[in-house]
């Protein structure tokens, strides 16, 4: 089974991730895609890329440029590659434009995944409609959508978007084809509160909240940050947080090498989202709380989210509402002992199974994708919700 995989960041943990996941399941994996930041190594990715240049956070602009521009030098850029691939998977909406275009290049079945929902698809104007229209136009050869929650699902795939495809829930859990460590136990400490926040960190209202907290707490709750900050959305992310008294940053860290260090030391997993809310933010399920679950850190979500509703479904999790700050201090100060106990043994009755791909789901991710690309009109595609449960 051969896939091209055509991807926005090369340099996404998430997209290393699921090459791994593939390759683990006996897929043969090459990457086409731009790049964010430093340009990529060799070893970037554990499978042979092929780089379309830079493109830059909150660029949008900028990047449809790009995409416009890969789109009419795509046949050389697949020159080498013809017969090489028996399917494509174009990750995220700008790069099923270039992946619509290989299709038609290399007459392979296409999958569409899409791990978010962009404001402008959800938007009720002239350019939500017409975004809308784009991705339906796009979608027309699409054999199967991926996404990663129910959510996206019931409240965008369903009732809103134009596209009317086959789908597979492929929730963001953990996978590496590194043995994971075990999370081992960790004294409850009510004076000496840590709350980690990891991943993507790109919503100013959290940090706000956790800002704000930390200090009327003077030090009781500690705040530990580790990830990628979407410098475009703070007015000036690393002054904000090295003025606050308990708040500690750590940068981006290494998966999986990293996690036991991260979430070993915390009490609390942050898994509030405002970044858009109303939409994305509402529907998705985020990488933090498959890490943190992995670890048994109980997490804080947000309350009527599809996160909060997960973690409820499952008897776990703290649901904020309101003044979430209020919230979050008046949580914090009434948390005994035995409260938090609790807390950890609900998180310790969740089978690891539901936070972890194993290789077993790798190989039946990869044995559905070959039903797409080898049998594209008689795909029983039911079966398919097998891999995320």
């Amino acid at each position: 089974m051969r896939i091209l995989y055509i991807v926005h960041d090369v340099n996404d943990a998430a997209v290393k991730r699921r090459v791994s996941m593939l390759s683990q399941g006996g897929a043969e994996v090459t990457v086409l895609g731009f790049y964010r930041g430093k340009k990529p190594s060799d070893d970037t990715l554990p499978c042979p890329m092929h780089l379309l240049g830079e493109t830059f956070d909150a660029s949008f602009m900028h990047r449809v440029l790009k995409v416009v521009v890969t789109t009419t030098q795509l046949k050389r850029h697949l020159s080498n590659t013809y017969g090489k691939f028996d399917l494509i998977i174009a990750r995220n909406l700008d790069m099923l434009a270039i992946g619509r275009k290989a299709r038609r290049l290399l007459n392979l079945p296409l999958v569409y995944e899409c791990l978010d929902i962009h404001r402008f698809l959800i938007s009720p104007n002239v350019i939500g409609k017409l975004f809308r229209k784009l991705e339906a136009w796009l979608c027309q050869p699409v054999a199967l959508l991926i996404t990663s929650s129910q959510g996206f699902i019931d409240n965008y795939f369903n009732p809103l978007s134009k596209t009317d495809l086959p789908n597979l829930i492929l929730e963001n859990k953990v996978f590496s084809s590194q043995e994971l460590p075990t999370p081992c136990h960790k004294e409850f400490d009510k004076n000496r509160i840590v709350i980690t926040w990891n991943g993507a960190i790109r919503c100013r209202q959290s940090l706000e909240i956790l800002s704000d907290v930390t200090r009327r707490l003077d030090g009781r709750v500690k705040v530990t940050i580790w990830g990628k900050p979407a410098y475009t959305e703070f007015d000036d992310f690393d002054a904000l947080v090295a003025k606050e008294p308990h708040i500690d940053f750590h940068g981006a860290y290494r998966f999986p090498e990293d996690l036991a260090k991260i979430y070993q030391g915390a009490d609390f997993n942050w898994a509030l989202d405002f970044f858009e809310q109303g939409g994305n933010s509402e529907w998705l399920l985020p990488n933090r709380i498959y890490e943190g679950g992995l670890f048994n850190v109980p997490a804080l979500c947000r309350a009527s989210t599809f996160t909060a509703h997960t973690l409820s479904g499952l008897g776990i999790g703290t649901a904020l509402n309101g003044h979430y700050a209020d919230c979050l201090e008046s949580f914090l100060s009434r948390l005994t002992q035995h409260d938090y106990t609790q807390l950890r043994e609900q998180m310790q009755s969740i089978p690891r199974s539901r936070w972890v791909y194993d290789q077993h789901q790798s190989r039946e991710l990869v044995n559905m994708l070959a039903d797409v690309a080898f049998q594209p009109k008689g795909v029983q595609l039911e079966t398919y919700s097998r891999v995320s449960k």
